[in-house]
């Protein structure tokens, strides 16, 4: 009797143990479901519900054990998805350090500050005008008292805007000689040099086509008639190095409207701007102390004359200098003493 009893409370502790370890892998999500079913690895199903841990005493060996089996093959499928899940976190955690690694590397990197530097930047050479090329086929004359040449003619040039050089063969053009260009009627225009130094007698006489005229700043006289009958000249400027202005220099430039006399003119020559009927004013600085008699003799449109010298020669001038006019032109003039 004493036997039986300790065989019953055997199987009855069994069966518990049984329950409690059915219960403590059943996953709770499941507990309160009625028939989910797992697949074991040799196709056995072990059932989900309750049920299936309370078999019969008779029946218990076999059934436990199929239920061992079957609690054994979830054990391995949880350790299989808790693998799983332990290497993806691993995965994870080997992103984000790699990660992690790569942002900190990429912020210890940084690029150095450049300090301003104290050298200035180098500057540019200035820019020099560019020189008009010279004409070709100018005749020259060696001067050997100035050791320099003078240009003799127009030679074989067919330009007809002629470039004086500044210099020949190593020589400086310090002159345009007598009747250099007269009679040049194809000429249009002409610029001289700074090193030239004078305008001959009759250099451009009759050059009825010449439009334009540069006369350098080395030029300190212009000769008897040098620009004399050029009707298509319409303005002249006459630069401060100039001293005097011959006779009849410009005389019969009919079209020439505009003259400008530069502070260094001391010297006006008789008839110098004779018979100029274009011409409208006329300003003769100060610095002029003498002009010849009908320097700008029949200015039939000069109504407009600025005199910076005395009144007294001013006087005198009305008569002398500017001989005829017509009736029209109203003379004023705004003298020093």
């Amino acid at each position: 009797m004493g036997k039986k009893i300790i065989s019953l409370l055997l199987s009855v502790a069994l069966c518990a143990g049984i329950a409690l370890s059915a219960a403590a892998c059943e996953d709770p999500s499941e507990s309160g479901n009625g028939g989910t079913t797992e697949q074991t690895p040799g196709g056995s199903q072990g059932s989900g519900n309750q049920g299936g841990s309370q078999d019969s005493g008779n029946q218990g060996g076999s059934q436990d054990s199929g239920n061992s089996d079957n609690q054994g093959n979830g054990g391995d499928s949880e350790n299989e998805q808790g693998n799983q899940v332990g290497s993806q976190s691993g995965n994870g955690g080997n992103d984000g350090s790699q990660d992690s690694g790569n942002q900190g590397g990429s912020e210890g990197e940084q690029p150095e500050e450049q300090k301003p530097s104290d050298e200035k930047p180098a500057q540019k050479p200035e820019e020099k005008p560019e020189e008009q090329k010279s004409t070709d086929g100018l005749e020259f004359e060696y001067d050997s008292e100035t050791d320099s040449y003078i240009v003799a003619g127009i030679g074989t040039a067919t330009d007809t805007d002629i470039v004086i050089p500044a210099s020949h063969e190593g020589k400086p053009v310090t002159a345009i000689g007598n009747y250099s260009f007269i009679g040049c009627t194809s000429l249009t225009s002409i610029t001289i040099p700074d090193s030239v130094t004078e305008i001959g007698e009759k250099t451009f006489y009759g050059c009825t086509a010449l439009t334009s005229v540069s006369i350098g700043n080395g030029v300190t006289e212009i000769g008897y008639q040098a620009f004399y009958g050029c009707k298509a000249l319409t303005s002249i400027a006459i630069p401060d190095s100039v001293t005097e202005i011959g006779k009849v220099a410009f005389c019969n430039c009919t079209s020439l409207s505009s003259v400008s006399i530069g502070n260094g003119v001391t010297v006006i020559g008789g008839e110098a701007f004779e018979d100029c009927t274009s011409l409208t004013s006329i300003t003769i600085p100060d610095s002029v102390t003498k002009i010849g008699n009908y320097a700008f003799y029949d200015c039939k449109s000069l109504t407009s004359i600025n005199y910076q010298g005395t009144k007294e020669e001013w006087k005198k001038s009305r008569k002398t200098y500017f001989g005829k006019v017509t009736p029209r032109s109203k003379l004023s003039a705004r003298t020093t003493c």
